[in-house]
């Protein structure tokens, strides 16, 4: 039997009618305010059948929906923001934002009531919504306006009698396409030595949710009507990078020069973005840096768990055509859209927050070029912006460094020359075991040895900590930290963890680089890459992590859901797939020896 789904926000964007456009058994109606825009023109000469209604006549909603088996709903919040009549309909006292945040909710109770009213023909109504980020930062959080307001909308949905096991929800992450085809002042611009340099809000090395919206949300969005137990939460994430990823993917990919990421601040933002914007985005930029992007929420399942395939974002580079941005020609610096950018592309823009939009409502063009200035990594900015001031710093400003021994003159009296070997690499990847062997090997050798690896950091040093990237940061530099005092007291260091981060790993070095005496020497950091296929740590897999990660049940387990960065400069690089664990140990051993860091006649 065929079934109706009716889609909202239709004209807006494709994806998710594309996909059921393509998939037999259904009929698709379109629902959008403006029956006569070319948008919805042309998807009637397709043969959809485009009704016209309003989020603010629930009426119109219910004819609209009537007869339908699945229903996608999507809000507007950025468009109430950009009407000149909310300033107008506002309280004299209060914030646009807040005025903003009830009418999107009224919006969201709008479209669950005339979704309840089809509950004799419904099978699925799906929502697009976002984290509700005052619950799920217990309340640290409780004024981004925008968030709460789909959330709550969910909320509503979720308690009526007539949606039960009928509703379900998807997020969406920020686009790939968000510097590359929209002329959003974040793009890549040509230099006058020829590189390519992007400028983007916050930090460049931090991992960033993204995905082809315009091509995967579909598919996600069908696998919540067909494969999806009623109340599930979606993240329809395809791939997570950093910003310098991105760009070098980009500029691999089109064959130009990578010439880096420069950093803007978070006070430029609030300072380009004033009247609410700023405050609103920057929360959400905090917040996700906190408390992740999708929020808190318990049960959140990605599109592995359903077999969706995703697009990356080599393969999305690959396929789109860059040439109007490669041939804007050494175009450097200044900020707002490009000469280039189309009102089209700026509402696909704003569709980052998870919807698709109808585009015959329209923004302002203040707004539009004022909010172009907002796509920016979500996980980009700590508490630091908030004045908080480094973590365990608080107190301590009167702490004095008293010399003592050398360096040097420690590793005289111990016959030994501290370091660190930092093995880094994927799950499985074989750091733990080659880093255990080597210890042994070493401390037969006559050598002062020790391992830091999870069991005897995470239960202890470091068991006040999690999994978030701010706390997974933390881990890394408290481990740099104990490294360090193992090395300055003449012992070799060895720690075996995934350390992802490139950043993370140079600012190890970087520590173990710095002297606190005069002509005192700088500790050896030797990076150790246990280079490993994806696929062979996969079959690996001893703790079952790479299997539920593709289900969905893990959340940003790196090399699935979440980047490792590789090392460009590591002084060793093993292949426990092609050597013996031996093999390896000996290979790192032979190269201590020619550096000089252990003498070739310790103590067999």
């Amino acid at each position: 039997m065929t079934k109706l789904i009716a889609i909202t926000g239709i004209t807006g964007g494709g994806s998710v009618a594309n996909t059921f456009f393509q998939t037999p058994g259904y009929t698709i109606r379109g629902v959008t305010r403006n029956t006569e825009s070319a948008a919805a023109k042309a998807w009637a000469a397709k043969g959809v059948e485009i009704v016209k209604a309003d989020f603010d006549d629930v009426e119109s909603l219910k004819r609209a929906f009537q007869g339908a088996n699945v229903i996608f709903g999507v809000t507007d919040f950025w468009n109430i923001f950009g009407d000149p009549r909310s300033k107008e309909l506002k309280k004299p006292d209060q914030e646009l934002v807040e005025y903003c945040y009830e009418v999107e909710l009224r919006h969201g109770k709008n479209l669950a009531d005339a979704a309840a009213s089809t509950a004799s023909t419904l099978d699925r109504y799906i929502f697009s919504s976002m984290a509700h980020a005052t619950q799920s930062s217990g309340g640290k959080f409780s004024k981004i306006y925008h968030m709460d307001s789909k959330a709550e909308a969910v909320t509503y949905a979720q308690s009526l009698p007539e949606l039960k096991d009928k509703f379900s929800q998807i997020q969406a992450p920020i686009y790939y396409q968000i510097a590359l085809e929209w002329g959003l002042p974040v793009e890549p611009t040509k230099q006058p030595d020829g590189t390519y340099r992007m400028k983007v809000p916050g930090v460049a090395h931090k991992p960033i949710p993204l995905g082809n919206v315009g091509t995967d949300l579909g598919p996600n969005v069908k696998a919540l009507v067909e494969q999806a137990p009623p109340n599930t939460n979606l993240f329809a994430v395809g791939e997570y990078l950093s910003w310098n990823d991105y760009l070098r993917i980009f500029c691999e990919t089109q064959g130009v020069k990578y010439g880096g990421v420069d950093e803007l601040t978070y006070d430029e933002i609030n300072e380009l973005i004033p009247g609410g914007l700023g405050h609103e985005f920057g929360c959400n930029v905090l917040f996700a840096f906190e408390f992740g992007y999708e929020g808190k929420e318990a049960g959140i399942v990605g599109p592995g768990k359903y077999g969706i395939k995703m697009s990356s974002f080599r393969e999305y580079c690959e396929k789109a055509d860059f040439s109007a941005l490669l041939s804007n020609g050494a175009e450097v610096g200044g900020f707002g859209l490009s000469p280039s950018a189309s009102p089209m592309s700026t509402s696909s823009a704003l569709a980052y927050l998870g919807v698709e939009f109808d585009v015959a409502s329209g923004l302002a063009p203040a707004l539009a070029a004022s909010f172009s200035l907002f796509f920016f990594p979500l996980s980009a900015l700590g508490s630091f912006m908030l004045g908080e001031g480094p973590r365990g710093l608080a107190g301590c400003y009167n702490i004095t460094w008293h010399p003592s021994l050398s360096r040097r003159e420690r590793n005289q009296l111990r016959n030994q020359r501290g370091l660190t070997i930092w093995l880094t690499g994927l799950s499985a990847s074989g750091k733990s075991t080659v880093a255990t062997a080597l210890e042994q090997h070493l401390l037969h050798l006559g050598l002062a040895a020790y391992r830091l690896d999870g069991d005897n950091v995470r239960f202890g040093l470091n068991k006040d900590l999690g999994f978030s990237e701010t706390d997974r940061n933390e881990n890394i530099r408290r481990i740099s930290e104990v490294a360090k005092l193992f090395a300055d007291a003449s012992t070799i260091a060895i720690t075996s963890f995934i350390s992802p981060y490139r950043a993370d790993r140079d600012l190890a070095r970087e520590l173990h680089a710095k002297t606190t005496q005069d002509g005192d020497e700088p500790i050896p950091f030797v990076e150790v890459f246990v280079d490993v296929p994806l696929e062979v740590a996969e079959q690996r897999d001893p703790k079952g992590l790479y299997k539920k990660a593709r289900a969905g049940e893990i959340k940003d387990f790196t090399g699935i859901s979440a980047p490792y960065e590789e090392p460009v400069n590591a002084e060793i690089t093993i292949k426990t797939h092609e050597n013996t664990v031996e093999e390896c140990v000996a290979q790192i051993t032979n190269w201590l020896i020619a550096k000089g860091y252990v003498k070739s006649e310790v103590k067999n």
